[in-house]
């Protein structure tokens, strides 16, 4: 998977800002998205766009990063699909 599809899975990703997300471990969520990364609703953490490549182009031998749990949960969700 290249650039091109990683860019339009960001760009849905923000267009799903403020909307009911669940973790990979259920808990529920939601976030703000900048430009660059976004704030998880708790606002304890935020996650840059790198991290969400990262675990999208390995997503099997995905290392385990901080927001780990909630870039799962946002990637595996059927809207981005």
């Amino acid at each position: 998977m290249g650039e091109a599809s990683f860019a339009a899975v960001w760009e849905r990703i923000a267009s799903l800002e403020g909307q009911q997300f669940r973790s990979s471990k259920g808990a529920e969520f939601t976030y703000r998205f900048c430009k660059t990364y976004l704030v998880v609703s708790s606002g304890s953490q935020s996650i840059p766009r790198t991290y969400f490549e990262k675990v999208f182009r390995r997503r099997e031998a995905a290392p385990a990063l901080p927001g780990h749990t909630f870039i799962l949960g946002i990637l595996s969700d059927p809207r981005l699909e």
